[in-house]
């Protein structure tokens, strides 16, 4: 479908994408109730996803009045969720019986049979921490300091960028932490939740980048060009600049002549003028950092 919907740009079938995109966002919509990390982050997947097929049918071709109104209708219902905080709050529960695994369950977890089948059928966790562990607190300590994080993180969660970013700073500290083996289990799990938190923010950037993009459209069919900066397009296309989830800045905009790139400056807080990290599988030697441009080159 992302490779077929650019087609139907090419001939002029605006209806038809508009409608395909639609539907693919219509599908990431049932994952909204599910409150687990993975469904979470497959939802993510699916609005990049329609974010670059929109980006490829524009360049292609530019949709109608009604066709951008809906075009943004749905793109927003997909923002204006409480699924990441929800997903935290299943990933919550889902880690803390790994606290209280007991030595042979520690063992046996980490044991395979052939073709990647545990080598014991499975069984629930006894609730009794390995002795020695249980004896020097080890694992209360680690399991309070897990449970206080996710907590701070759960609240964060739920705010606006880039307020939700700072659960990036918490999870830092307790990954130093890690490293003298203060918390040990609290430290694995909670960094590897990090990169959760900016492929949301990033999301989200690819939210707005869409919405500004169709505003930018909404111009280019009014007055025959798009806007030479994005103030333009307010209140009559936007009734504001979008605000970057990573900085909290409007988005960044520049002119291509023709076409233009609006873009996110990315984790990495720096601004490349809308530089794109190269597709997988192309080489290349630039070792510099890049942004979530959406371009338009028409």
């Amino acid at each position: 479908l992302h490779d077929a919907l650019p087609i139907y740009a090419n001939n002029g079938s605006t209806d038809e994408w508009v409608e395909a995109i639609r539907l693919m966002l219509k599908l990431g919509s049932p994952l909204d109730k599910e409150p687990v990390l993975l469904s979470s982050l497959v939802r993510n997947g699916i609005i990049r996803m329609a974010v670059k097929t929109t980006e490829r049918c524009l360049n292609a071709t530019s949709p109608d009045n009604k066709a951008c109104n809906q075009l943004v209708k749905s793109f927003l219902s997909m923002e204006k969720t409480n699924v990441f905080a929800s997903a935290l709050m299943g990933e919550r529960a889902m880690f803390i019986p790994v606290f209280r695994l007991s030595w042979s369950e520690i063992q046996r977890s980490g044991k395979m049979g052939e073709e990647g089948i545990p080598a014991s059928p499975r069984q629930r966790y006894s609730g009794k921490a390995n002795s020695v562990l249980w004896l020097t607190g080890l694992f209360d300590r680690d399991l309070n300091v897990y449970r206080q994080v996710m907590e701070t993180n759960i609240h964060l969660a739920a705010l606006a960028p880039p307020q939700k970013l700072l659960a990036t700073n918490f999870m830092a500290l307790i990954g130093e932490d890690r490293s003298s083996q203060t918390y040990p289990l609290a430290g694995l799990i909670l960094t590897s939740l990090t990169k959760t938190f900016l492929r949301d923010a990033a999301t989200q950037a690819h939210i707005r980048l869409v919405q500004t993009g169709v505003g930018i459209e909404r111009f280019r069919i009014l007055h025959g060009h798009p806007p030479e900066v994005l103030q333009e397009l307010f209140p009559q296309f936007l009734e504001a600049v979008p605000a970057d989830p990573f900085d909290g800045a409007p988005l960044r905009y520049r002119p291509l002549h023709p076409g233009y790139v609006v873009y996110s400056i990315d984790a990495d807080g720096h601004d490349d003028g809308g530089r794109e990290i190269p597709a997988a599988g192309k080489k290349s030697s630039d070792r510099g950092s890049y942004d979530i441009p959406f371009t338009v080159e028409r």
